[in-house]
């Protein structure tokens, strides 16, 4: 692949990946922080899982991007399961982290 075609590529996929964070970021701010631990329904992610997810998916496919496969160093079932330091503070921490690996470039 060219150089010029991947710095396109690239500078493309993270301007629609801002696009959606700027969207995300605007529907979780309606959402009061303890109210991302909640599950609407009983074996349901929580919003705060998802943010989990999100960001370890977003740092672990960009950080490094073509240069490794993402999963190493990451636990990706327990982005689905409750853990002892979860909180609002840490739920946006793996996002912000995540995003910032994304559209880092």
């Amino acid at each position: 692949m060219s150089s010029d075609v991947s710095d396109y590529y690239l500078r493309e996929v993270r301007h629609r990946f801002s696009l959606e964070k700027q969207l995300a970021d605007r529907a979780l701010a309606q959402v009061a922080g303890p109210a991302l631990s909640t599950a609407l329904s009983g074996d349901a992610n929580t919003l705060g899982m998802l943010m989990k997810h999100v960001g370890g998916n977003r740092r672990a496919r960009w950080t490094d991007v073509f240069a490794n496969d993402g999963e190493a160093g990451r636990d990706r079932d327990a982005e689905f399961e409750h853990a002892a330091d979860d909180s609002p503070e840490t739920f946006r921490r793996v996002w912000e982290e995540g995003w910032s690996a994304a559209l880092a470039g």
